[in-house]
């Protein structure tokens, strides 16, 4: 049976992806008093964060000033409140100035009440299907939820998918690259002394200082020889990839980073689908391999897995000025720059995102944010989601610009 789409009372802005960049970008709007309504497809906030265990965040500082201020920062600042975030410290690895260690369960909380305190209309379960558009304005856009599918129209509507899923439903082009999965999964009762007196001991298997361990976090990378035995003993494994290990806000628990799978299509939901399976029989037995063979793992067990597996760059927007690789690796500076990202993996340098990269040529009234208008460069680590905050911010008080200008029209 077709359900025909209920069409809801206009909104002066739609957000689509509740993830850092779509969250901020609600948050935002309604703060400067727009009618906001935030879509997520899934269950909660916080996007890749939560659902891909994407954590510690990386990049909100470089070279010690802080760069992701406003409402990432806001958020951090009650997940310490909460009791779910050390704060920033410093990186022990190098990669970035600073990590930001976070409790994924309270960082849902933390992000749900502020919706509720800027009165963001929240509609979770939602997954976009369709942008209905007349010529270059997009009209509605069309959601499934178990209740029957609805529609949504709106004055601006914004794109915070990650994936650029309305964008590219509306007509913009996209640049596809190739990518690979990321899963991660979570052990506890870790023995973090032994890990540590093993890297100490052994500061060429790994990357950055030899101590691993900055402000009480451990942060770990490398592990040469066991990750070469681990990739000879499981085949169809993304081959550049090392094993990483990040604390959490616990002592004893920690993030792994060892099971990445290469060539998945992120805009194809067969190849999600058995990318998840595949990562999920792949995790016991990854599990089962650190008891065995990595220090300080011996009585450690599975505490969670993640929902889902993430990617950093399965495609960018084709905006109307394209962020290059070349931008980000040279630290170009826009005279419309909304945000100034750490550079990946060289913690003393900067990139700018131009204002002009948030809008699709050919599509008046939409805007695209987050990880989706960033080139594969910019992506590295977990650097993409306080920039994410940064761009969500910008385009949240962009698109109140803009409907102000359309009022004004009227």
């Amino acid at each position: 049976m077709i359900v025909r789409p209920d069409y809801v009372k206009r909104h002066d802005i739609v957000v689509v992806g509740g993830g850092p960049a779509g969250f901020c970008a609600a948050i935002a709007a309604a703060r400067c008093g727009a009618d906001t309504v935030l879509v997520e497809q899934l269950g909660f906030l916080g996007g890749m964060a939560v659902a891909a265990m994407f954590q510690p965040w990386r990049g909100f500082h470089s070279l010690g000033k802080q760069l992701v201020t406003g409402i990432g920062d806001q958020i951090v600042n009650r997940l310490q409140a909460a009791g779910g975030s050390l704060g920033h410290l410093l990186d022990p690895t190098g990669v970035s100035f600073t990590v930001t260690p976070f409790d994924p369960d309270v960082l849902c909380k933390v992000l749900r009440e502020m919706t509720v305190e800027e009165n963001v209309e929240l509609m979770l379960d939602s997954q976009f299907v369709s942008a209905q558009k007349t010529g270059g304005i997009v009209d509605s856009i069309r959601l499934h939820r178990k209740a029957g599918d609805i529609s949504l129209s709106a004055s601006i509507f914004i794109d915070a998918t990650g994936n650029g899923a309305v964008a590219v439903n509306a007509g913009a082009r996209q640049v596809r690259h190739d990518t690979g999965a990321s899963y991660r999964f979570s052990m506890e009762n870790v023995d973090e002394k032994a890990l540590l007196e093993y890297v100490q001991k052994n500061p060429h298997e790994f990357s950055g200082p030899a101590s691993m361990e900055k402000d009480g976090f451990l942060s770990v990378k490398g592990f040469t020889t066991l990750t070469r035995k681990w990739l000879n003993e499981t085949p169809g494994m993304k081959t550049s990839d090392s094993i990483q290990i990040d604390g959490t806000v616990r002592k004893g628990e920690v993030v792994v980073s060892m099971i990445g799978l290469p060539n998945v299509n992120g805009g194809d939901p067969e190849s999600l689908i058995r990318t998840g399976m595949r990562c999920r029989q792949l995790t016991p037995k990854a599990a089962a391999f650190l008891t065995e063979y990595c220090p300080g793992f011996a009585g450690a067990k599975i505490r969670a897995v993640a929902m889902q597996a993430g990617f950093h760059a399965s495609g960018q927007i084709c905006s109307r000025t394209m962020i290059s690789d070349s931008d980000v690796m040279s630290g170009r500076v826009f005279d419309d720059a909304v945000a100034t990202c750490a550079m990946p993996g060289r913690p003393t340098s900067t990139f700018q995102i131009s204002r002009d990269s948030l809008f699709v040529g050919g599509l008046e009234n939409l805007l695209v944010t987050g990880r989706s208008i960033l080139p594969p460069t910019a992506l590295f680590a977990t650097n993409s989601q306080p920039a994410s905050m940064q761009l969500g911010e910008a385009a949240g008080r962009i698109a109140y610009e803009l409907v102000g200008k359309l009022k004004n029209k009227r």
